[in-house]
This record gives C-alpha cells, structure tokens and sequence, in this order.
C-alpha cells in the first residue's frame, strides 16, 4: 500500500494521500521507517502555506537491516555448534 503511493517518485506530497494512508504514513513515521520534510510557500492570496512530503527514511532502514543480518549471523553460531555442547554434565 505504502510502496503504491510512492510510485516511480522518492517524495509523495502529504495533500494527495488519502485519509487512511495518511495514519499509516503517521504510524510509519512514528516507527522511524518515514521520514518528512516541510518547506514553506506564498499561495496566490499571499498567505504563508506548507507542504509536506514523505519519505523513506533510508539511512535508518538500512541501519536496521544491517542489525538484523550481524542478529541472523549471531544465531548461526548456536546452529553450528555440535549437539554434545548442549547436554548437561552430572553434577
């Protein structure tokens, strides 16, 4: 659902989600996997608008799948252990 809203695009445009992605762009954020940034605009009538664009927060996905890859090679070094070093020696 996310990845739709994106397209070919690096940013989508906070005003052209609809209302339910848009919490779930929220709920992403809040998990640190979206990032935003705001910038500041004069509309026709002169006011001060913003706009907000999303996106993927890459620095930190990539961060976090490098943990879980160093997490999976940790486990790999129970898997190959041999099945006598988990038995229990008589006291």
């Amino acid at each position: 659902v996310v990845l739709e809203q994106f397209g070919q695009k690096n940013e989508v445009l906070d005003d052209e989600l609809p209302t339910d992605i848009r919490s779930i762009f929220y709920t992403l954020e809040a998990k640190r996997i979206l990032t935003f940034r705001r910038i500041e605009y004069e509309g026709e009538d002169g006011m001060t608008l913003r706009g907000f664009f999303w996106r993927f927060h890459v620095d930190r996905i990539e961060r976090d799948l490098n943990a879980s890859d160093a997490a999976q090679e940790d486990l790999n070094v129970y898997e190959e252990l041999p099945k006598s070093c988990w038995q229990r020696q008589a006291a």
